[in-house]
């Protein structure tokens, strides 16, 4: 399963080199909620049809700590000027003082807005992937502003 996720973000990225003809707005800033893809503060770079999402939230108060850590690959299948959809294949660590819990979730996303965006990925997920194999449904929700 490592070597099929690894060999996927090897081709995201070549198949990404070649750049886009539109003027597209690479960077973006926001907050995503996701069961696979992290919660918290996000930022995506996405130059062309590849791209990449990092979102982090940390959390500690008194004896409790929380890490949310979210590494996603995106790519374009379709863009028009308000709607765009997209594949993605999200990686999330969940670190909740000395448990841990990675997931692994992969499906279609949608994009509606130009300079702000509402975003919508759904798919399937592999929950606590480091210890067990659970398959269910996800949902992963993030609003992004373009600079």
């Amino acid at each position: 399963m490592k070597k099929l996720i690894a060999i996927l973000l090897i081709l995201l990225s070549l198949n990404g080199l070649a750049q886009d003809s539109d003027e597209r707005k690479t960077k973006q800033v926001g907050a995503n909620l996701g069961f696979t893809t992290g919660l918290g503060v996000s930022y995506r770079i996405w130059p062309a049809k590849a791209g990449i999402q990092l979102t982090f939230l940390p959390i500690k108060y008194d004896n409790t700590e929380f890490y949310s850590i979210g590494l996603t690959g995106l790519y374009t299948l379709n863009r028009r000027k308000y709607i765009e959809n997209f594949l993605y294949l999200g990686n999330h660590l969940v670190v909740e003082n000395d448990n841990m819990e990675y997931n692994i979730g992969f499906g279609p996303g949608f994009s509606f807005g130009n300079e702000i965006s509402f975003n919508i990925q759904l798919g399937y997920a592999i929950y606590d992937a480091l210890n067990t194999f659970n398959l269910f449904p996800t949902i992963e929700v993030g609003l992004y502003f373009k600079h």
